[in-house]
Order: structure tokens, then sequence, then C-alpha cells
């Protein structure tokens, strides 16, 4: 199996794991998938790389409470597993060190909570006029968002990177 790689993305840490190697070699990756699933800090991201949607380990993992998103890159299956933060962490965090501003934009990353934190986080941020344009960082398109947007008189677009959806919202 080809060596773990770790990235820094707007999530934190991601770990890419090519399990596409050994599949072919007649190898299980189930042993080394299990190992970096374990060893993943808090609020990271394992992302396995493989020929076929490992359906049997996405139930496994989703019984034990683990989040999963699988998208496809060509022939290539990209399952990422994450531990959602629990009902406590999310309570506790400050929608702050979700928000990041620069110069000309602001971000929110949503993307892991459970339902209605993204949306409640989302019109919070939109409050305060200053934080325009905004950008959303979600796992999906959020439906219940938009009737929001439309009643604030607010336009948006959105795109799709990989597994996550930007959502873009602005003044018209």
């Amino acid at each position: 199996m080809g060596p773990a790689r770790a990235r820094l993305d707007a999530r934190g840490v991601t770990t890419i794991l090519d399990v596409q190697p050994a599949i072919a070699a007649g190898q299980e990756p189930f042993p080394e998938i299990m190992n970096g699933l374990r060893a993943l800090p808090k609020g990271a991201v394992l992302t396995v790389l493989a020929p076929f949607e490992p359906a049997p380990l996405i139930r496994l993992m989703g019984g034990r409470g683990w989040r999963t998103h699988v998208a496809w890159d060509g022939e290539t299956c990209r399952a990422s597993f994450w531990m959602p933060p629990t009902q406590g962490e999310v309570a506790s965090a400050p929608a702050v060190t979700r928000l990041r501003k620069d110069r000309r934009a602001c971000t929110l990353d949503v993307r892991g909570l459970e339902p209605r934190e993204p949306l409640r986080l989302t019109l919070g941020a939109l409050d305060d006029p200053a934080n325009l344009p905004l950008t959303v960082l979600h796992t999906r398109e959020p439906a219940l968002l938009f009737p929001k947007l439309q009643e604030r008189g607010l336009a948006w677009e959105i795109t799709h990177e990989g597994d996550e959806v930007r959502i873009r919202i602005h003044a018209p």
C-alpha cells in the first residue's frame, strides 16, 4: 500500500490513503484503513482512494458514528471519513472559530455539523453586513437556506469542488 499523505485544508488535516495498489496486488487494505481511522486526530478527515465504493466499510463506520462522503474522480472512489463533533463540542465551540475573515471576504466552514447548526451559523454570520460576501463551505446544498437568502434579498452562486459545496452569498 502507498504511504498515507496528509494535506491541510479548511477542515484541518485530511489524510489521503491510497489502497488501490494494495487491492490490485490482492492485499486486504482493511487493517491499514482501520489503523488510519484510529490514529486520526480530532476534526481530521481520512480519505480512502479505492477502485470501488467501499460500501461495507461505510456501513460499519456509520454504525460507529462516523460520517462519510463519497465522490468519484474518474475511476477512483474517494471515500472520506470523519467523526462529527459531539453536541457538547458543537454547543461549546464559538461560531467565530468557524468564521474566517480577510480583507475581501469571509468564509464560514459548516462541514461536519449536525443539521440546523449550519443554517443557524450561516444566518447569524449574515446578520453582520460586514461579512458579505460570505463563502459557506458545506457538504451538500442546504435547501432550507435558499428561501432565507431570498427573504433577505441576497444572491448566491453554488460551486462543487471535490467533496465540498461552496456557496458564495453576496448582495445582488
